[in-house]
C-alpha cells in the first residue's frame, strides 16, 4: 500500500471520530474518567505525591469530575441530541475539533503543575463552555419551534445555571494568586 493511501486512510480515521458530537466526547470522558480515578486512587489511598496546579487533590478530583468528565458526556449528549432534536446539520469537522481539543488542553493543564495552569485551565474550560453554547444555540435557533418548543429556552437555562459553578472556581482561582482566604474574597 502507498504511503499516500495510508495517510488518507488516516485521515479518514480521525474524520469519523469527528464526524458526530458524542464520539470524542464520550471517548474522551471514558478515557479521562479511568485516568483521572487511578491518579486520585493513588494520591488518595496511598498517598502518592502528585502535585495539582495550586489546588488540593481533594479540589482537583472535584474539579475533575465535573467540568472534565461530566461536561464532556454532556457536550457529547447535546451535541447528538440537539440535531436529532431540530432535524439541523450536527456539528462535524473542525467545528467540533476545536471545542474538543479546548476541553482536552484543560483536562491536560489540570496535570501540570505550572503557574499558568490554573489560568490555561479557566481560559481552556471557558473557551470551551461558549463554543459548546453557541453550537448548540445556533442549532436550536435555526429551527421551527414546532417540534421542540422549549428547546431553546431549556438550553438557555442550562447554560445560565452554571454560572454559579464557575464564580466558585474563579473565587478558588483568585485566592489561590492572591493568597487571600476564599472566606475574603465572597465578603469582598
Amino acid at each position: 500500500m502507498s504511503a499516500q493511501n495510508q495517510e488518507l486512510q488516516e485521515l479518514d480515521r480521525i474524520s469519523i471520530l469527528f464526524q458526530l458530537g458524542f464520539r470524542p466526547f464520550f471517548l474522551g470522558a471514558g478515557m479521562i474518567a479511568v485516568l483521572f480515578m487511578i491518579l486520585w486512587t493513588a494520591s488518595y489511598s496511598f498517598g502518592w505525591a502528585h502535585s495539582f496546579p495550586r489546588m488540593s487533590s481533594i479540589h482537583w478530583h472535584a474539579h475533575e469530575m465535573l467540568y472534565g468528565y461530566a461536561m464532556a458526556v454532556i457536550a457529547g449528549f447535546l451535541l447528538t441530541a440537539v440535531c436529532n432534536w431540530t432535524g439541523q446539520p450536527a456539528l462535524q469537522g473542525t467545528g467540533l475539533m476545536l471545542p474538543f481539543l479546548l476541553w482536552l488542553a484543560a483536562r491536560l493543564a489540570s496535570m501540570l503543575d505550572l503557574a499558568v495552569s490554573p489560568w490555561l485551565m479557566l481560559v481552556c474550560d471557558l473557551g470551551f463552555w461558549i463554543l459548546l453554547s453557541v453550537a448548540v444555540m445556533k442549532q436550536s435557533l435555526n429551527f421551527d419551534n414546532d417540534v421542540s418548543p422549549g428547546c431553546s429556552p431549556n438550553c438557555c437555562f442550562s447554560v445560565s445555571q452554571t454560572s454559579p459553578f464557575m464564580r466558585e472556581s474563579w473565587v478558588g482561582l483568585t485566592t489561590a494568586f492572591v493568597g487571600g482566604s476564599k472566606k475574603d474574597c465572597i465578603s469582598s
